[in-house]
């Protein structure tokens, strides 16, 4: 609850609960207002014992640290995987003068080594959630339940190989069993990261596939109507390396205006970080509709490109109500629950990058987000 309790616990139970009174009294008159049948609730019962976000951890043969998460480093035994932020919060608590927290993201998921999942001195002890080996500041995104979730499955599918080889968690990260522990947990549905499933035992590989029907993508149908560019808007297509290809979008302009396209790819293909620029162009419109040409260079490997319409009033974006799978559309901008701002600045000396943020548009903040569910209405044609 705050500093006080290190010292009189007592302190800190009663500050807890004026804090819990004056919040319930707070909410309640809130929802007194927007939902009559709440005026007879009462709050009838508040757990007493702290649930410290943070206490004790183990260590095992390797640390989980910062730099592992931010830099997206690989190993070997790598398992499960994580997303969360680096989630860390003032050691005062609610009565410091800091922010409650400080949410400092990466540019995509990470791997959380075996080696972390067992413990270094004690032979036959696993560890998961709070217990994990992580440093305090990678601890601070390992920790939530998501990931603590595919931890518990990595390790109760070790065990599981524990007992039947006769072995210590720890040989479980041995040339001869990591590869058989890996093969079980893809294919329980278990995502390991970087790990080939088809290449591995997987009879799919000899399969042959037959279909009665093929579908060429060619374009998507312009019936959504238009979406004004109040803020930057993506789309993200798989990029070729093998053509140079363009795309036709319709465009509208409230009067003589610029259409700036920015082509950008993530350092790591599988990021979503727009941090590289391919190429951009701007391209004059007239007053009124039409339908302007974008080229789109091929990659020098496999990945998603972002296609940015860069923020102008003055230009609207014809949209498509078809969903193809495969295609997204993003909005540059923060989400409320995670981070307000369209851009994470972090201090020099925190080790973290600085990058932009491109998100989904979040339902139920409309009924249907013409982004959400639709994309910018494109054809597409090879080069002639």
């Amino acid at each position: 609850m705050g500093r006080q309790a290190g010292h009189d616990p007592s302190v800190g139970r009663d500050q807890g609960r004026a804090a819990e009174d004056r919040l319930w009294r707070l909410e309640l008159h809130q929802e007194f207002r927007e939902f009559p049948e709440a005026a007879n609730l009462a709050l009838e019962w508040v757990g007493t014992i702290p649930g410290k976000r943070e206490s004790r951890r183990a260590e095992g043969d390797y640390i989980l640290k910062q730099k592992d998460i931010v830099r997206q480093i690989v190993h070997e035994d790598d398992v499960c995987h994580g997303g969360w932020s680096i989630d860390l919060h003032p050691a005062d608590g609610v009565y410091g003068d800091a922010d409650g927290c400080n949410q400092f993201h990466a540019k995509g998921v990470y791997g959380i080594p075996f080696r972390c999942m067992y413990s270094r001195n004690i032979e036959n002890l696993f560890t998961n959630g709070r217990l994990l080996s992580a440093s305090h500041v990678a601890f601070g995104s390992s920790r939530v339940m998501a990931t603590s979730s595919t931890v518990g499955q990595a390790i109760g599918t070790a065990a599981a190989l524990c007992v039947k080889a006769g072995i210590f968690p720890r040989d479980v990260a041995r040339p001869e069993y990591l590869p058989a522990l890996k093969r079980a947990l893809s294919r329980a549905g278990h995502y390991v990261p970087h790990y080939d499933a088809l290449a591995d035992g997987n009879l799919a590989r000899a399969a042959e596939i037959a279909v009665s029907s093929t579908f060429a993508f060619s374009g998507l149908a312009h019936d959504h109507g238009y979406k004004q560019l109040t803020a930057s808007y993506a789309q993200l297509l798989p990029g070729r390396t093998d053509i140079d290809n363009t795309i036709h979008v319709p465009v509208r302009a409230a009067r003589q205006a610029e259409i700036n396209v920015e082509l950008k790819i993530a350092e790591k293909p599988e990021n979503h970080t727009p941090e590289t620029l391919v190429s951009a162009v701007s391209l004059p419109l007239d007053a009124g509709e039409q339908t302007v040409a974008i080229p789109l260079p091929k990659l020098a490997r496999a990945q998603y490109v972002f296609v940015c319409f860069m923020e102008n009033p003055d230009v609207e974006i014809g949209l498509s109500s078809e969903c193809i799978t495969g295609l997204v559309a993003v909005k540059k901008g923060g989400l409320d629950k995670v981070s307000t701002t369209a851009r994470q600045e972090a201090p020099s000396e925190l080790g973290v990058d600085n990058f932009d943020f491109w998100v989904p548009e979040r339902r139920p903040g409309a009924p249907i987000s013409p982004l959400t569910r639709t994309i910018p209405c494109m054809s597409s044609m090879p080069p002639t």
